[in-house]
């Protein structure tokens, strides 16, 4: 008795051992460059009109594959980062691949913040319709370059939601999907100077969006901050080139007493917010494009 208990150990302790030897050659031997090389070689093909760079590929645990140093750029104007990451996580759930309707979960380290979801495709091919799941965490929205260039003006602030997305075809604006986000600490410069402020301050953004048919519908935009608060809603009709994107988008905006500390001792603009003050809010309308946006108070 006491000897097959003992043969038992022995095996089990083999088995141990050999597991542990098989991960331990696994990361020592890992192919970090073919595998680099076949993400890079597979993006390229699912979307020709995309560059994707790693610098190194190895395993995770659970297991997996972590990247690191990733950049998305267009192959016309690789100067141009459309998404960049420090650290990427991906972990397959291994019976969806048995199916050949793989679902993954990611965790990505990028601009100061995390994001982490789910993405599960209904094939075994980059270039399947997709589903999508994103939270979003502590996310510096003015480190990301290339938002800035598609909306032509400089924004700041701390990024945080959650996003559900869908695709079909080929172009993302052709998907449908709904989105929850925040901002906090937030700026955003204007195109034009409007009443002497060449920015907009505020502490809170919160934004509730839907995406179908080409249009995003802005359910309800909600704006605090110690010098306007405000709300805005309507559509942004969707284009291939951003920055053409139309604009219909209707709120109204309150200033608060605490505008007055930034814009100095222009008398016009005084009596003109101390007059509004007094009425309260005042209705606005924002039309044109993303690239060039038209505002008029109504």
């Amino acid at each position: 008795m006491k000897q097959n208990v003992g043969e038992k150990k022995k095996i089990l302790w083999y088995t141990l051992y050999g597991v542990l030897l098989t991960i331990g050659l696994l990361y020592y031997r890992f192919p970090s460059n073919e595998i680099r090389d076949y993400v890079q070689t597979t993006a390229t093909r699912a979307n020709p009109s995309l560059l994707l760079s790693v610098e190194r590929v190895g395993p995770s645990w659970p297991p997996g594959l972590k990247l690191r140093n990733i950049k998305l750029t267009l192959r016309k104007r690789p100067d141009d980062v459309l998404f960049s990451s420090a650290e990427l996580s991906i972990r397959p759930e291994l019976f969806s691949l048995l199916q050949g309707k793989p679902n993954y979960s990611f965790d990505s380290q990028t601009y100061g913040g995390k994001a982490k979801g789910t993405l599960h495709l209904t094939e075994n091919n980059p270039s399947a319709p997709f589903t999508a799941w994103i939270k979003l965490k502590d996310i510096d929205i003015g480190e990301c370059a290339y938002l800035i260039s598609l909306i032509g003006h400089r924004i700041g602030g701390i990024l945080g939601g959650t996003l559900a997305f869908s695709k079909g075809s080929n172009l993302l604006i052709d998907g449908t999907g709904e989105a929850d986000i925040r901002v906090t600490d937030g700026r955003v410069e204007l195109p034009e100077p409007i009443l002497s402020f060449e920015r907009v301050k505020f502490t809170e953004l919160s934004i509730k969006i839907a995406l179908k048919d080409r249009k995003l519908d802005l359910a309800r935009v909600e704006l605090k901050g110690r010098e306007v608060q405000g709300t805005l809603s309507g559509t942004i009709g969707l284009k291939k080139e951003i920055s053409k994107s139309t604009l219909d988008l209707r709120g109204r905006i309150e200033p608060l007493a605490g505008i007055f500390q930034g814009i100095g001792g222009d008398m016009n603009t005084l009596r003109f917010l101390k007059k509004y003050l007094k009425k309260g809010s005042r209705s606005f309308i924002i039309n044109g494009t993303f690239g060039k946006p038209g505002f008029r108070f109504t």
